[in-house]
């Protein structure tokens, strides 16, 4: 009697463990959403035939982990082209009373790595360099590569002004 209530134990135990593992793999996969937003092609550098693609991002972590995103690649003519390490005046903003400046404000684009806390989320500009005349101003998707210390890199077509789960 007392082998068969060790046994109902052990593999209850066992179950468990089963369970337990598979609720920590869900609860610490990534998931993440990403929207890209509007974008502004500037130029960059006349004598290489260079643009500066900037574009507004929002990322969410919807998972129970922090989150690094290490990467953010943009495909442009089958051409993986990284974004740029230093960060670029996105916008710039002057508050005036009378005429005369009292205030202004200058965003930046950010640098990689972006970390994310659990459940958080981050918003604001990239910036990629890219040769010019290849990405109108009037795109309706852009091709991203994306690069996370947890998981493989993603690569998609992302719907500008549109949530993607990744």
């Amino acid at each position: 009697m007392l082998s068969i209530i060790v046994d109902i134990i052990g593999i209850t135990g066992f179950i468990l463990s089963i369970i337990n593992v598979f609720c920590h793999y869900i609860s610490n996969r990534r998931r993440i959403t990403i929207c890209f937003g509007k974008y502004a092609l500037n130029e960059f550098d006349r004598n290489n035939n260079k643009e500066l693609l900037i574009i507004r991002f929002k990322i969410a972590n919807l998972s129970q982990m922090p989150i690094s995103i290490t990467r953010i690649q943009i495909l442009v003519n089958e051409t993986l082209f990284d974004s740029d390490v230093r960060p670029h005046i996105a916008e710039e903003f002057t508050w005036s009373h009378g005429g005369k400046p009292y205030h202004s404000v200058v965003i930046e684009s950010k640098t990689l790595p972006i970390n994310i806390n659990s459940l958080g989320a981050e918003s604001g500009y990239i910036a990629f360099v890219v040769p010019r005349d290849k990405i109108s101003d009037f795109e309706k998707a852009l091709n991203f590569r994306i690069c996370t210390n947890r998981g493989k890199a993603v690569q998609k077509t992302f719907s500008l002004h549109e949530d993607v789960r990744i």
